[in-house]
């Protein structure tokens, strides 16, 4: 778990963007939880539509 949050920091890093560190490593390790993908997707001045973001949160339920 150590490097992939060393990895998760080192991403943010380069983005030069403000993804929080716990939501980047879940998304990136693929244990990703309901909500994850709207928090990066804002973080990433990225507008996601509705459905995007829906199926996302499907998908990390499962």
């Amino acid at each position: 778990m150590r490097r992939r949050a060393e990895g998760g920091r080192e991403v943010t890093r380069l983005l030069g963007r403000n993804v929080p560190e716990e939501v980047f490593t879940r998304a990136a390790s693929g244990e990703a939880e309901p909500g994850d993908f709207a928090t990066i997707a804002e973080a990433l001045g990225v507008k996601a539509d509705p459905e995007t973001i829906r199926a996302a949160d499907l998908a990390a339920e499962q």
